[in-house]
């Protein structure tokens, strides 16, 4: 009786450590992009800092590689509860946040130090993008703001040097209004696709092209069906990490920030990885074989200014506009 008493009395303790170990908060992190990649790794030091930050009361598992769906579908599921953090590409979430669509213009970075100045915690433009987004009523909380590469055009035909070797080449979009009127002003046929079912598409022959930066190029293995890589260097590409409203309010003002502090310095190591990781991936892409040829930019870029102003006039972000050309280089 007293040994079965003692064993007992030791699985009561050891129930007690389990709830008292047990997560407060339990939370979904989600995105699309594979293991490795920025994004994911971006999650996971987030989920990191957060647990340790909270002693442990709140606990994020994270989703990669579309297992809770597109970034649209996770960024949708910030609504539904499906998913409780996430970052998605400004040319995907125009529909939520129209004013995010100028971010996503051909050109509107002169190069990548105009992009971080403009991004940087703290400037102007970053200031003004958070009070809008919190200030848009759709439900969700800006963390931090993403980088995801500079995105160049890829395909499966020919070299493309100019713009008449791009004329009526399918090439896959983002699903943003600005990315379809910048690359239609190129003279492509833009094609929106899921990222998911990019490599099908450009298997089976539903595009000839699509475009992104080197490293999901090459994680993504899209160079198999597409050898062609043109440094058009369009975009210097940003995305927003954000949480729901619904989780926001569930945490108290001492885990709020928490949430906040992990998602300023996760997103900052998060840029940090994708400037570094730029220089490693082209290696690997021509050690693969990949076509890589430059391009003259300056056509491009003189077609891109009308975008870039129509589609800041169209979603009201013509201040925001003016933000980020406040911060070229004079």
């Amino acid at each position: 009786m007293k040994k079965l008493s003692l064993v007992v009395a030791s699985a009561l303790a050891c129930c007690a450590t389990s709830l008292s170990m047990a997560a407060e908060f339990n939370f979904k992190a989600g995105t699309d992009q594979p293991i490795g990649s920025t994004y994911e790794t971006l999650l996971q030091d987030f989920a990191k800092q957060v647990n340790e930050g909270s002693n442990g009361r709140i606990s994020i598992k994270v989703f990669p590689a579309a297992q809770l769906g597109n970034e649209l579908e996770l960024t949708q599921g910030l609504m539904l509860g499906t998913v409780d953090f996430t970052a998605a590409s400004v040319g995907n979430i125009g529909s939520l946040l129209p004013k995010v669509a100028v971010l996503g213009t051909p050109y509107i970075f002169d190069d990548i130090d105009h992009r971080q100045r403009v991004i940087s915690q703290g400037s102007a433009f970053y200031k003004a993008l958070s009070s809008y987004v919190d200030d848009a009523q759709v439900g969700v909380k800006m963390l931090g703001i993403t980088t995801a590469g500079v995105r160049s055009l890829y395909n499966s035909v020919k070299p493309v040097s100019t713009l008449a070797d791009l004329k009526g080449m399918k090439v896959r979009t983002l699903t943003s209004e600005a990315q379809v009127e910048g690359w239609k002003n190129f003279g492509a046929i833009p094609t929106p696709i899921a990222f998911s079912e990019l490599y099908s598409a450009l298997q089976t022959g539903v595009v000839e092209g699509a475009e992104n930066s080197p490293e999901l190029l090459f994680m993504m293995k899209h160079y198999e069906q597409a050898p062609y890589f043109s440094l058009t260097e369009h975009m210097m590409a940003t995305g927003i990490f954000m949480t729901s409203d619904r989780v926001w309010n569930k945490l108290p003002p001492d885990l709020q920030k928490v949430v906040l502090e992990a998602g300023a310095k996760a997103t900052a190591n998060e840029q940090q990885m994708d400037i570094d990781n730029a220089e490693s991936y082209m290696k690997k892409l021509t050690d693969a074989g990949v076509k890589v040829n430059n391009v003259d930019k300056a056509p491009w870029i003189e077609l891109s200014v009308p975008v870039q102003d129509k589609i800041a006039q169209d979603t009201d972000a013509v201040e925001m506009l003016k933000l980020i050309r406040a911060e070229r280089q004079q």
